[in-house]
């Protein structure tokens, strides 16, 4: 959708998802507490205990895209789920039903949650079997939700199986963001995950420190976290609402089995560290299932239907029940237990503000950085054209990325080739720039200008950025390439240098397209894309509001 705002532009794509995801999140998660009370107040504070949690988490302080849009769409599913098999709360003599129309809803919403995190269809499709088997009627609706999801994972699943002996299934856990510098794969505890989660400090040992040396903010969303699962306890001695309460209940679990078993599998591997995959799908599946319990200890809070003309009988009746000593008692009880809730979850959602304010920071900084205009129209003048990039991070280690654009694409990052490498699995062309790198690194060398000439690269790009990379080893870098035969310095400035490979000529540079036109020839490839979009227009079609005569969705 904002692709298609944006005219397809991915930049401006990115920027109104991440500064319309906290209006967004808070919206949906209003949607999913009217699922389970009518009262304003707490669907009000439920709604921005859920943002802040989003930034307990890190969500917007690293711009987590993936995540933010988990944080969207995932209340929203849940809440098209429950209405569209007619399982949710409503005003006095209005009575639930289901609607196919909530069913296509819920069906696109799961499909951005699993496309964002891949690894959330695990519990999601265990939570769609549980769900069969507590819902009252209209299980046809339930099987409906995960068909565009399936089918938008086909390729990835189909891979995943086919290549499960190489660790290719590693990539349903993985996204396509930069791994977090402390998530190397353990057996972390329920307390481990939820002190990774929101970046709590641990020890060598792995084990959580006292939380005095972080001061106020760690108390704080400790705090904010130990009332959302009490309230939540709550929910299960509720006898009006057993079957809700469980089945939200089952949810966390599987939410935070997810995160425990995501943080042993590792899904990337860089220089010597590796790194294993994110528990944040997890722990956000489970505070989803948490939140929507302390909704249902608010009750209904549907106000009485009073009708303008009753009988005497009726009016008799209705005097007694007002006057009474019980009823009055019972009245006051309800609504200071209410006021009570709204109060603690508001302390919450202040708590955990807090925490994200004061300690998660804020990553998210604009940047124009980029290759120079010489380099980015060489780029432009061919498709098979590629520069590398090289960052000069320390005496002994040199990053690089191959570069087909100023600033480099998002979608050439491949959660699968991390996976594979992970596994184990090598590739020629990719030792060879690393090694041609280290050599540059090291000393003036003609053949490792040769080898990646030969490679298909027309120029080499060294970054200047003095945040991320060493100055003295920038300096030798750029010292050794200079002194190297066969590259022609371009550009020379502050944030980078540019040289022009000139060992092999212009005219046929360019990396070898073999591997990207066979797949985009693919038979297959044609199918699922067609297959694709008939699914998404049919659902899109159902999910349209169609109203009846009294402005009831068809069921």
């Amino acid at each position: 959708m904002a692709s298609v705002i944006t005219i397809g532009h991915p930049v401006t794509a990115i920027s109104l998802m991440f500064f319309f995801a906290a209006p967004a999140m808070a919206l949906a998660f209003w949607a999913l507490a009217g699922v389970f009370t009518r009262s304003d107040w707490v669907r009000v504070v439920v709604g921005l205990l859920w943002v802040a949690l989003a930034f307990a988490l890190g969500a917007f302080g690293s711009a987590n895209v993936p995540l933010l849009m988990v944080m969207v769409f995932l209340p929203a599913a849940f809440a098209f789920t429950f209405k569209a098999v007619g399982m949710y709360g409503t005003e006095d003599l209005v009575h639930s039903h289901a609607s196919v129309q909530a069913a296509g809803c819920a069906a696109l919403c799961f499909a951005v949650t699993v496309a964002c995190e891949p690894q959330l269809m695990f519990p999601l499709v265990i939570c769609l079997v549980l769900f069969l088997g507590f819902v009252r009627s209209h299980r046809l609706m339930l099987l409906l939700i995960p068909v565009p999801g399936l089918v938008l994972l086909l390729p990835t699943l189909v891979n995943s199986v086919h290549y499960a002996s190489v660790g290719a299934w590693r990539q349903l856990f993985a996204d396509v963001l930069q791994p977090l510098p402390d998530s190397a794969p353990a057996s972390l505890s329920f307390g481990q995950v939820i002190s990774r989660a929101f970046a709590l400090p641990l020890g060598a040992d792995m084990r959580v420190q006292p939380f005095s040396q972080r001061g106020f903010e760690v108390l704080a969303i400790l705090v904010a976290l130990c009332v959302i699962v009490v309230v939540a306890l709550v929910a299960l001695l509720l006898p009006f609402a057993l079957r809700a309460s469980r089945m939200m209940w089952f949810v966390a679990l599987t939410g935070l089995v997810l995160a425990m078993v995501a943080s042993r599998i590792c899904v990337s591997v860089k220089g010597g560290d590796v790194f294993s995959a994110s528990v944040l799908p997890g722990v956000v599946l489970t505070l989803l299932a948490l939140l929507s319990c302390a909704c249902i200890v608010s009750g209904g809070a549907v106000k009485r239907f009073v009708p303008l003309r009753i009988s005497e009988s009726e009016q008799d009746k209705a005097n007694v029940e007002s006057n009474g000593v019980k009823g009055r008692v019972k009245g006051v009880a309800i609504a200071f237990g209410r006021a009570l809730l709204v109060v603690v979850l508001a302390l919450s959602a202040c708590l955990a503000a807090a925490f994200g304010m004061v300690s998660r920071g804020n990553e998210v900084a604009a940047s124009d950085a980029g290759l120079p205009m010489v380099a980015v129209d060489y780029l432009h003048d061919k498709e098979s054209h590629r520069i590398l990039a090289l960052r000069a991070v320390a005496d002994n280690h040199i990053d690089f990325s191959v570069m087909r654009s100023r600033r480099g694409d998002l979608v050439d990052v491949s959660p699968a080739w991390n996976a594979s490498v992970a596994s184990g699995a090598s590739d020629l062309s990719v030792d060879l720039i690393a090694k041609a790198s280290s050599e540059l690194l090291s000393n003036g060398n003609d053949d490792a200008i040769e080898t990646l000439a030969k490679l298909g690269f027309g120029g080499i790009y060294v970054s200047g950025d003095k945040s991320a990379s060493d100055k003295d080893a920038t300096l030798r870098l750029i010292s050794n390439i200079n002194s190297s035969d066969g590259a022609q310095s371009v550009v020379n400035a502050a944030n980078g240098t540019y040289y022009r490979l000139t060992k092999v000529d212009e005219n046929k540079q360019g990396v070898s397209m073999k591997g990207q036109n066979k797949a985009q020839r693919s038979v297959w490839r044609k199918t699922w894309l067609w297959c694709l979009g008939m699914v998404m227009v049919v659902y899109v079609l159902v999910a349209i509001p169609r109203t009846r005569r009294y402005g009831w969705d068809q069921a």
